[in-house]
């Protein structure tokens, strides 16, 4: 009997994330927000998040709520759910969310983003950075993401690109696809994907030349996005 590859990368990535984690303090998290804040602000300013109601997919220990909270402040009615596989990532995100009495507007949750533990229809917007390109299924994660969309919710994810000659997942490595290289789509496959799940393109943004700078000055530990000719771009989206 073969094992399940979705479970085994699915696996992988988890036990990738948690060793990442372990080694990272409150501290660190609060500096990552920083660190990040071309690809996070990018990302966000695709957002009119005034009142909403935000799904985070992937968000690890809570980096791109922050900078929501940080850029924005927490003032209106604003909540951020995250969602991640790691439970180092959500034990560090509720710790540094806690710190900073956002418990309130942040509220982070165990879960798998192909299978998402929400109802239909009920958030106002959905972002991620660095996690479409990580799941197995895409087209079913890309459903999820549909599902629990309001119609007219906004749509934004950042995300690492293969080049277009690239066939999506052609490197079956499991150590790359938790590195997030051999998972990335191309930026066409991205966009049918999104035309799949009846989500409409508005924008792309190419921040290849920001995220390489970021790697090369040490604020990004993502050596693998360089060697292997990444690009990355934010997409920001409406449900149909």
């Amino acid at each position: 009997m073969t094992s399940d590859p979705c479970k085994t990368k699915k696996k992988g990535v988890d036990l990738h994330y948690e060793e990442q984690w372990q080694n990272y303090s409150e501290e660190d998290v609060v500096k990552r927000a920083n660190n990040l804040s071309p690809v996070l602000d990018a990302i966000i300013s695709g957002l009119d998040v005034s009142g909403l109601k935000i799904l985070d997919l992937g968000c690890g220990p809570a980096v791109l709520p922050l900078r929501i909270c940080d850029s924005l402040g927490a003032a209106g009615d604003i909540q951020i759910y995250g969602i991640d596989i790691s439970i180092q990532a959500l034990i560090l995100g509720k710790e540094v969310v806690e710190s900073k009495s956002l418990g309130n507007i942040i509220h982070l949750v165990k879960g798998d983003c192909e299978t998402l533990p929400f109802k239909n229809n009920i958030f106002d917007a959905v972002i991620s950075n660095a996690t479409i390109n990580l799941l197995p299924d895409k087209e079913k994660g890309f459903k999820e993401i549909a599902r629990v969309s309001k119609g007219g919710a906004s749509i934004v994810a950042g995300d690492c690109t293969a080049k277009e000659s690239k066939k999506c997942c052609q490197q079956d490595d499991d150590k790359l696809w938790s590195a997030c290289i051999a998972g990335a789509p191309t930026k066409m496959e991205f966009n049918n994907l999104a035309e799949a799940a009846g989500l409409e393109m508005i924008e792309t943004i190419d921040l290849s030349k920001d995220v390489t700078s970021l790697v090369q000055n040490g604020l990004w530990n993502w050596p693998e996005f360089i060697r292997y000719e990444m690009h990355y771009h934010v997409f920001v989206m409406r449900k149909i």
